[in-house]
């Protein structure tokens, strides 16, 4: 719980009247002060939906509490200076543009070194957000890589999709607003199952039809369920949408236990961990989806990323100890050799 003041108010985050306050604020434009620190730091109101979220100040991470929801470890830290500014732009609206290193259209990749060509992984100078920095990103955005006791039972996919709708507002790259073109799949409901499908094939309507060569994509972030041979090749099942299996050629397949073997081998490790995949995906002209490029993290039972057994035994502890926490994420945002692209 984080606490606030409106005017010469104070509201706590969950008090029953602080939509009402923030609405007010709103349309008066009056800032609030988080008051993790005196005298207060100045944030902003973002309308949502129908409803008022707090966010913090550009740049302004750091200066917040360490233990404020609102922190962020100084991007020199963290990695992240290695793009803000570049791969990731904030303007006076509010609105955040993303450089992304991976190509939005089939077969056409982007810019590479000479070293990553003819590879199976894709590289970046650091100026553009891979798959893995973009997925590491809106994790972050969306505070699911921060931790409070009573979140204890209650982080489920409907809360983790719904974090990560709110995190991809205002975000935009060069092709389209990224809600426009993320798809997540919503909480499955075998009585509303016409009803799901309808709404994802509304989604993915940009996308289906004929063509081939320079054919638009869409990203994907889900829950791996399986990946298994199938008529086509192999199959990529994702939870919440196992009527929907996507493509995966044979040589994705192949180098994909090679390229995310540490992570499948700590996935394997985990009890009830969750292995995360942020993909690209095209959809053919009978309607059959394939992977183009994809990417995986791993994550704790509290949806907490991993990356090694160390992270995986402080996350427990943390739990356990029923103590606030933030994923440090001291190397997520780095350009890492950990992309799997179709060749």
């Amino acid at each position: 719980m984080t606490r606030y003041r409106i005017g010469s108010a104070d509201y706590a985050s969950n008090g029953v009247t602080f939509q009402s306050a923030l609405e007010s604020a709103y349309k008066n434009q009056v800032r609030p002060l988080c008051l993790c620190s005196e005298p207060g730091l100045p944030m902003y109101i973002a309308h949502l939906d129908r409803a008022y979220v707090v966010k913090r100040m550009p740049y302004t991470g750091a200066d917040h509490a360490p233990g404020c929801e609102s922190y962020e470890a100084p991007s020199g830290l963290s990695g992240r200076g290695e793009v803000d500014g570049q791969a990731i732009e904030h303007d006076d609206a509010g609105t955040v543009n993303l450089k992304l290193a991976f190509s939005l259209r089939h077969n056409n990749p982007v810019e590479m070194d000479n070293e990553s060509i003819g590879k199976t992984t894709a590289k970046t100078s650091g100026t553009r957000l891979t798959l893995r920095g973009l997925l590491h990103y809106l994790w972050d955005e969306s505070k699911l890589s921060h931790w409070q006791p009573e979140m204890q039972g209650k982080r489920s996919w409907f809360a983790v999709r719904n974090a990560l709708l709110d995190a991809v507002k205002s975000k935009e790259t060069k092709s389209a607003a990224l809600n426009e073109i993320l798809y997540i799949p919503e909480v499955f409901d075998e009585a509303k199952r016409n009803d799901i499908a309808n709404r994802r094939i509304r989604s993915l309507a940009p996308i289906m039809g004929p063509g081939k060569s320079g054919k638009k994509l869409m990203l994907l972030v889900g829950e791996v369920d399986s990946i298994s041979e199938a008529t086509f090749g192999f199959a990529l099942r994702v939870k919440h949408l196992l009527d929907f299996p996507l493509v995966m050629d044979t040589n994705l397949r192949k180098n994909y236990n090679k390229v995310f073997k540490s992570t499948i081998n700590l996935c394997e490790y985990t009890p009830k961990a969750h292995s995360i995949v942020i993909a690209t995906f095209a959809i053919d002209d009978k309607g059959i989806p394939s992977v183009e490029e994809m990417c995986i993290m791993l994550t704790s039972p509290e949806w907490i990323p991993l990356e090694n057994g160390f992270d995986r035994q402080l996350v427990r502890n943390s739990s356990r100890r029923s103590a606030a926490f933030r994923s440090s994420f001291a190397t997520t945002f780095r350009p890492r050799n950990r992309s799997l692209r179709l060749s």
